[in-house]
C-alpha cells in the first residue's frame, strides 16, 4: 500500500488529536542550533505538501544536521541545490562533513599558507532576527566561517550585519580574523563557545570592543591591509590568549590582543611565501617596524640590571615572542604553568618550564630571532639567522651540562656564558654537524649565551641544553 500524500499526512494526524507547534518556533530553534523534537515531521510534511519549494528541503537538511544523521541530510541539501536554492541560512549546519564544503555547503575556499577556512555570503536571517547582546540592535544578516579538520568542519565564526553588506571590507575582515583564531586555536585552549560572533554595527567611530565571546564593531573603517589584519588578529587573540600585566606604554594595560596579533603574523612570516608579493608586502613591514625592533628591546631588558623589575608593555612583548621564537611549542606549555597575570608569574612560569625540560630529555633551543645585540633595522628578519656573533638572553638553573649544537658551515666557534668562554668547537666540512661541549653554571639566572665564529663563518641552527648529575 502506497504511503500516505504530504496533505493527507497531515490530515490524519490531525484527526488522531496530534497538532504541530507553530512552525515559526520549530525554525528559530534550528536557525539558533537545536532540533525542535517535531522538527523532522513537520518538515517532511512541509516538503511533501510544497514539493516545488526546495528551501523546505534545505531546512529539513539542516534538521538531519543538527541530529546526526548525515546521509538524510546530504540527500536532503543536494535535492535543494539540484533544484536551485539559493544560498540562505538552513545551508549553513553548525557541523557537518569536511567534503560537503563549497559543494552541498555554499561557502568559498579561501587559503592561507597551510590553512584554508571556507567563508560563505551573507544571507538573510529568516526568523527571528538576532539582537546584538551589548545593545539589543537587530542584526538580519549573517555570514558563516568554517575550520575543517580534514573529516569534519565547524563553524568558528559568524559575523552579523545591521545592513545588507555591501563592502568587501566587512568579508575580509571577517576572514583575517577567522584565520587568526584558528591559528590561535592550535597552540591556546578554544574559547568555551563556537562560533565567535562579530557584531557589525553601520555606524561608529571605528572602536573595536571584544568580551564574552563576542566582537563589536563600531562603523568598520576602510584601511590598509597591515590595520587590517593586525586589528583583526589583536581581537581575535582576546577570545584566547592569557592576558598578562598590567604593563604601561599601550593603550591596553593587558597584553593578551597585543600578543596574539604578533604571534599571528610571525606565523604567517614562518608559514607563507606570499610575502615577496606585494598584497603580502605588510607583512615584511610589520616585521621589521614591529617585531624585530621590540624583539631586540625585550632581550637587552632581561640583560639588563631591570630584568626582574616591571617593564614596558613593549619590552613584555618582545620578550614573549623572544621566547616562543626560542622554545616553539614548549613555550605556550610552559604558560599554562602561570599561576597569575603578573611578570613576577610569566617569568616564574618560563623558568618552571625550563627545569622541568631539563629534568626530561633536555632543553630544545631554535636559532629563530635576532639577537639582543642585533642592529636595527635588520635586513633578514626573522628568517635564518647568520652572524658573527649571536647574544640570547636564557635562564638556566646552577649544575653541570651537555651543550648539543646544530651548525652549518666551516670555521672556528667560540661559545660564551654570562661573557665567559665555555667552549670552543670546529667545523671544517660545511656540512651539518653536532658538536658538543661540556660546562657548569655557577648560579641560577638569566645569563647571556653568545656564539661567536671567530673564524669561517656559519651558523648554528638548534641547541639541545642537557643537565648532567653533579660530579659528571
Amino acid at each position: 500500500m502506497a504511503r500516505p500524500g504530504g496533505f493527507f499526512l497531515i490530515v490524519i494526524l490531525f484527526s488522531q488529536g496530534f497538532a504541530f507547534p507553530d512552525g515559526t518556533a520549530i525554525l528559530q530553534a534550528l536557525s539558533e542550533g537545536r532540533c525542535h523534537p517535531d522538527a523532522i515531521a513537520y518538515l517532511t510534511a512541509k516538503v511533501e505538501a510544497e514539493p516545488n519549494v526546495p528551501s523546505w528541503k534545505a531546512w529539513l537538511g539542516l534538521a538531519h544536521c543538527l541530529n546526526g544523521n548525515w546521509e538524510l541530510a546530504r540527500q536532503c541539501y543536494q535535492q535543494a541545490r539540484s533544484e536551485g536554492a539559493a544560498p540562505s541560512l538552513p545551508f549553513f549546519p553548525p557541523e557537518c562533513p569536511s567534503d560537503w564544503l563549497g559543494s552541498l555547503i555554499p561557502v568559498k575556499a579561501q587559503p592561507i599558507g597551510h590553512q584554508t577556512l571556507w567563508q560563505g555570503p551573507f544571507v538573510l536571517w529568516e526568523t527571528d532576527i538576532p539582537r546584538d547582546p551589548a545593545h539589543g540592535h537587530r542584526f538580519p544578516w549573517v555570514s558563516p566561517l568554517y575550520q575543517s579538520n580534514g573529516f569534519s568542519a565547524r563553524q568558528i565564526v559568524a559575523a552579523f550585519s545591521q545592513r545588507e553588506p555591501r563592502r568587501t571590507v566587512m568579508a575580509q575582515w571577517t576572514l583575517a580574523f577567522g584565520h587568526a583564531l584558528s591559528w590561535l586555536m592550535a597552540r591556546f585552549p578554544t574559547p568555551q563557545s563556537l562560533p565567535v560572533r562579530l557584531w557589525f554595527f553601520s555606524d561608529g567611530d571605528g572602536t573595536i570592543v571584544t568580551r564574552s565571546g563576542n566582537t563589536f564593531l563600531y562603523g568598520l573603517r576602510k584601511s590598509d591591509s597591515m590595520s587590517l589584519w593586525a586589528s583583526a588578529a589583536h581581537e581575535a587573540a582576546h577570545h584566547l590568549v592569557p592576558a598578562f600585566g598590567p604593563f604601561p606604554g599601550f593603550h591596553e594595560p593587558y597584553s593578551g590582543g597585543f600578543l596574539g596579533e604578533r604571534l599571528f603574523i610571525a606565523w604567517l612570516l614562518d608559514d607563507t611565501d606570499s610575502r615577496r608579493t606585494q598584497e603580502w608586502e605588510w607583512l615584511n613591514r610589520y616585521e621589521k617596524e614591529i617585531i624585530v625592533p621590540e624583539m631586540v628591546s625585550g632581550q637587552q631588558f632581561l640583560l639588563s640590571p631591570l630584568g626582574q623589575q616591571e617593564p614596558t608593555m613593549s619590552s613584555f612583548l618582545g620578550v614573549a615572542i623572544f621566547l616562543e621564537r626560542l622554545l616553539s611549542d614548549d613555550f605556550f606549555e610552559f604558560l599554562t604553568q602561570a599561576k597569575g597575570p603578573s611578570w613576577a608569574d610569566f617569568l616564574a612560569a618560563i623558568e618552571k618550564g625550563i627545569e622541568s625540560r631539563l629534568k626530561g630529555t633536555g632543553l630544545k633551543i631554535r636559532t629563530r630571532a635576532p639577537g639582543a645585540t642585533t642592529p636595527i633595522p635588520l635586513l633578514n628578519g626573522l628568517g635564518p639567522i647568520d652572524q658573527p656573533a649571536l647574544v640570547y638572553p636564557l635562564w638556566l638553573p646552577k649544575g653541570n651540562y651537555e651543550t648539543h649544537l646544530m651548525t652549518e658551515g666551516s670555521g672556528s666557534l667560540e661559545l660564551l656564558w654570562n661573557n665567559e668562554t665555555i667552549g670552543q668547537v670546529s667545523v671544517t666540512d660545511g656540512a651539518s654537524q653536532t658538536p658538543t661541549i661540556r660546562w657548569r653554571n655557577t648560579s641560577a639566572g638569566w645569563r647571556s649565551w653568545r656564539m661567536v665564529w671567530r673564524s669561517g663563518k656559519g651558523r648554528v641552527v638548534q641547541l639541545l641544553f642537557k643537565r648532567l648529575p653533579e660530579g659528571g
